[in-house]
């Protein structure tokens, strides 16, 4: 029988939660694949502390544990859990607070995804869909959620963190009018890129990871100033709005700020 193939590349972030995060959740998943060529060589990027994307890494370990103080406070507050742009993100398996939650995450990477947790031997409670957000949400995706066993009148938290900015704007107000009108969201957390740092590049730095950016599927469509994340939640309802910038979450995790104090938002919302 032939393996299914696996895309390695998709262990970068579970590599650098379980390296510079301490999950071991993370750990376990990644393991089962140190004997993989590709494997070694994201191990070396990653551990390549002189890296121009060592960036990218710092920032997840910061939003992380920035978000997960978050649902730690407000877990108790709702139902279910719904993560958009899922990935490998284990949260929902790995957090004593949301083990009774029941967890459904939305991906385009849908089949990739499963082929990791099979091939590690991990199951996730999550039930992953399949879905293109520019082009996917829609009703059709409700009635696949809700034949999944996703109740829509549960109070519902919403994570969307480290993907906001892969999608057009267009993308996000839809995306956000779409479950505002069709499930019951009480708490909503996503990260932005900050418009003023990246529109246009602020420095020499910032310009540098915006061109290591271009010619890949990562390059980034969507920057938000301050004022319209506020306005984005206002205009579905949310008053309680939290905006974290990346210097106050990198100062709390490592003691100090390295990255450009600004470069993002990490914004909670509570109704």
């Amino acid at each position: 029988m032939k393996k299914k193939p696996i895309d390695v590349s998709m262990l970068a972030m579970p590599m650098s939660r379980s390296r510079y995060g301490d999950d071991p959740y993370s750990t376990k998943l990644v393991e089962k694949f140190e004997d993989f060529d590709e494997f070694k060589d994201l191990q070396k990027f990653i551990g390549n502390s002189d890296s121009n994307n060592e960036w990218v890494f710092r920032s997840v370990i910061a939003k992380d544990k920035c978000v997960i103080k978050w649902l730690k406070k407000h877990a108790t507050e709702f139902e279910q859990l719904l993560i958009v742009s899922v990935g490998l993100d284990t949260k929902a398996d790995a957090l004593d607070c949301l083990q009774d939650k029941e967890s459904y995450g939305l991906d385009i990477c849908k089949d990739d995804i499963l082929n990791i947790y099979e091939y590690a031997g991990i199951k996730t409670k999550t039930k992953i869909l399949q879905c293109d957000l520019e082009k996917d949400v829609n009703d059709e995706l409700l009635a696949n959620l809700i034949e999944e066993g996703f109740d829509i009148k549960k109070k519902t938290c919403v994570l969307w963190i480290g993907a906001s900015f892969y999608i057009s704007k267009e993308s996000i107000d839809h995306t956000l009018d779409f479950f505002d009108k069709n499930i019951n969201i009480s708490h909503f957390v996503i990260d932005f890129m900050n418009k003023s740092v990246f529109q246009p590049p602020r420095n020499e730095t910032v310009r540098l990871q915006l061109e290591a950016l271009q010619g890949s599927e990562l390059v980034w469509k969507s920057f938000y100033s301050y004022e319209e994340i506020q306005n984005l939640y206002r205009k579905h309802g949310f008053e309680n709005i939290e905006i974290i910038f990346h210097g106050e979450a990198e100062y709390e995790a490592y003691g100090e700020v390295t990255l450009e104090d600004d470069m993002m938002f990490t914004s909670f919302a509570i109704r």
